[in-house]
């Protein structure tokens, strides 16, 4: 019985002693960090106050790079339209993550306060852009 015992302990601390490695963070890119569909409403967005609310416009961003993004920003109303910004850099900044084209910083991923399409506050991160391409201005607010 104490030969067992000992075995067992002998055993126990074997495999409690194995060589562990670090714990490494989970490498996370700043473009995926901000991929998504974002939504907006009137409550969040005042220019589409008279805008019907299933024909909100959305943006849609998906990652290129490590650092770059592509946007396609989907507005419903009054006619279906579409317009795509590709090569968007990326930064993350102490205050949140800002986009940029060209050497123009065309917007912002921030957390702040946003209101559900039934008006209730709550904390988001609202992405703000306002960019013009292809002589068409892009303004969005709105949030995941």
């Amino acid at each position: 019985m104490k030969k067992r015992l000992l075995f067992c302990a002998f055993a126990g601390s074997l495999a409690s002693c194995q060589r562990e490695g670090d714990i490494q963070p989970a490498r996370v890119s700043v473009a995926s960090e901000v991929v998504g569909t974002y939504e907006t409403n009137a409550f969040t967005d005042v220019l589409h106050v008279a805008t019907p609310a299933n024909q909100m416009p959305t943006i849609n961003v998906t990652a290129e790079t490590d650092t770059t993004v592509t946007m396609t920003y989907t507005n419903p109303y009054p006619s279906l339209s579409e317009d795509q910004i590709s090569h968007v850099l990326v930064r993350r900044q102490a205050e949140g993550v800002y986009f940029w084209t060209n050497d123009t910083l065309i917007g912002s991923l921030q957390n702040d306060r946003a209101f559900t399409s039934r008006g209730i506050e709550k904390q988001a991160e609202v992405l703000r852009i306002n960019a013009v391409h292809s002589n068409k201005t892009v303004r969005f607010v709105g949030f995941k």
